[in-house]
């Protein structure tokens, strides 16, 4: 399952698009949930203030292998992320 590191405490802007179909961002532990369209850009900004894993879907059923869009966004302290960004050792 795909993973999505942020750094904690820091704004983060998505910029969420899709090849084929309308879908959907969902992560329920966070109350976030933005739509992703064929040829369009949506922008989603977050700041998650804490450390944490969160599991997310895609909320729109968009065809016969929805049940396979999961993924987990994780927020890692912000030197880790910054570590893992410039090419250092995992943020987890």
């Amino acid at each position: 399952m795909p993973t999505l590191v942020v750094p904690a405490g820091r704004t983060v802007r998505l910029r969420l698009t899709s090849r084929d179909v309308v879908h959907s961002l969902w992560v329920p532990g966070l109350r976030y949930k933005t739509d992703a369209f064929p040829h369009l850009v949506n922008t989603l900004t977050l700041t998650l203030d804490r450390a944490g894993r969160w599991r997310g879907r895609c909320a729109e059923f968009c065809g016969r292998r929805h049940h396979t869009m999961d993924f987990w966004i994780e927020a890692v302290p912000p030197r880790a992320y910054d570590r893992w960004a410039h090419g250092g050792t995992a943020a987890a």
